[in-house]
């Protein structure tokens, strides 16, 4: 399981399934497969059916914490 993951309860994942960085899984949700980062998922088997974020807002955020550590390096 990667960072800022929620999992709804009783949701099961199966052995060797990584949970992408930013992903929501729904209650009851069985994952049989890796999910994509900041997806949604639910169902069984898990299906995504949407995204947290769109891709730019997400680019953006990438961009903007990558600034914020280089002043941090740079003091």
């Amino acid at each position: 399981m990667k960072k800022d993951v929620w999992i709804g309860a009783n949701v099961t994942i199966l052995k060797g399934v990584t949970v992408a960085e930013g992903s929501v899984v729904g209650a009851g949700t069985v994952l049989t497969k890796n999910t994509d980062p900041y997806g949604v998922y639910v169902g069984v088997p898990g299906k995504r059916i949407s995204e947290r974020f769109k891709k730019q807002r997400i680019r953006r955020s990438y961009k903007d914490f990558a600034r914020k550590i280089q002043r941090v390096i740079l003091i």
